[in-house]
């Protein structure tokens, strides 16, 4: 038998003595009854305890039922305690306005017993699993605060010894006793660790975001100066497409920060390179419009279909090429790239057909 303390709670709110009884008797053997005979009663019982369901009439002296469910809805601690209104008034607009109120169902007077008893129990079962989910979200919440918190811990360790890594590579390879085939090893590695330090980095930045914890560095930049320098290490490059720097402005001032922007333009030009063939041409556009400056980079690649258009700017996004085996996986690049340019007032996209390579762009506005 189950310990009355453990039952569920109900409070039966209603100023007449007979319904009060009758609702008592029929409840009372399967659950914790408490009774008000005022809206303001009601209230105050609520603040004490808060039952599992309320059994709520309407018209009564001084607060009526639709005004005590209105202010139990206001209030985070009661806003979710089932309400059922047991009631003489029976007219659908009745019915309707304390439906609308947040009730979640009406039972009119004369009541019939068996019916009262099956949707009291039928609604607490609801509210029984809602309670379930509440817990198992609030505690997949705290498991992914955990997470976080010990992948940001592990994160930010590692980017002492991956900066001091590549100071001794670069060391190494100044010192000039390696043979050509020693230079290609610590070019290699030094590739591998520069792909670590901003994957360290880019996961960190994201963290900052999401907690709103970056700082920007806002100044007046020139965005077509600063797109210039950005392109540079990757036109550079021994193998892999070639890259093309085009804007018909001049100069652009934008207010922005500069390494974050740089960022940016780095990430979707590196992500181009990456997924465009040897052959292939990668292209970085300015032009202005309006009140906001347009930078696209655009690829000659295998293209990405549309459906997973969102999905790419997702965390560790990945995207199957067409025909191909590869995936098309951005880690958190464009994750930090959609981050950073809403954090500017911007907004980023991509535009792209299957075979018919892509297009990413995001727009800055110009102050």
């Amino acid at each position: 038998m189950t310990n009355k303390a453990e039952q569920e709670s109900l409070l039966i709110v209603d100023d007449t003595p007979a319904n009060i009884d009758l609702l008592v008797d029929l409840l009372s053997s399967n659950y914790r009854t408490r009774v008000a005979t005022s809206g303001e009663k009601a209230l105050s019982l609520c603040a004490q305890e808060a039952p599992d369901l309320i059994l709520l009439d309407i018209m009564m002296p001084g607060m009526d039922g639709y005004e005590v469910c209105r202010k139990l809805k206001e209030v985070e601690e009661t806003k979710n305690i089932p309400i059922i209104f047991v009631t003489a008034k029976g007219e659908i607009q009745d019915e309707t306005k304390g439906l609308a109120l947040g009730a979640v169902d009406y039972i009119s007077k004369p009541i019939t017993p068996a019916v009262v008893l099956a949707r009291v129990e039928t609604h607490l079962k609801v509210n029984r699993q809602r309670l379930k989910i509440e817990a198992a979200y609030n505690q997949l919440r705290e498991l992914e605060a955990l997470r976080d918190n010990l992948v940001h811990m592990v994160v930010h360790d590692m980017r002492g010894p991956l900066a001091l890594m590549s100071g001794h590579l670069e060391i190494l390879k100044m010192n000039g006793n390696l043979g050509d085939r020693e230079n290609g090893h610590v070019d290699s590695i030094t590739k591998s660790c520069m792909g670590l330090i901003e994957m360290v980095s880019s996961l960190l930045d994201v963290s900052r975001f999401d907690n709103d914890e970056m700082p920007l560095d806002m100044a007046d930049q020139d965005i077509v100066l600063l797109a210039e320098e950005t392109v540079v290490p990757y036109q550079t490059l021994k193998y892999g497409p070639s890259v093309v720097f085009e804007s018909t402005l001049e100069t652009l001032p934008v207010n922005c920060d500069q390494s974050i922007i740089e960022r940016v333009i780095a990430n979707l030009i590196g992500n181009a390179v990456k997924f465009t063939p040897p052959d292939g041409t990668v292209r970085l556009e300015l032009e202005k419009a309006d009140h906001e400056v347009k930078v696209s980079v655009s690829d000659t690649g295998s293209g990405i279909s549309p459906e997973f258009h969102e999905k790419i700017f997702e965390r560790f996004g990945q995207v199957e090429m067409q025909n191909k085996k590869q995936k098309y996986s951005t880690g958190l690049g464009l994750t930090f790239c959609k981050l950073a340019v809403e954090a500017h007032g911007g907004t980023i996209g991509v535009e792209s057909e299957v075979g018919n390579g892509s297009t990413f762009w995001f727009r800055l506005p110009i102050r």
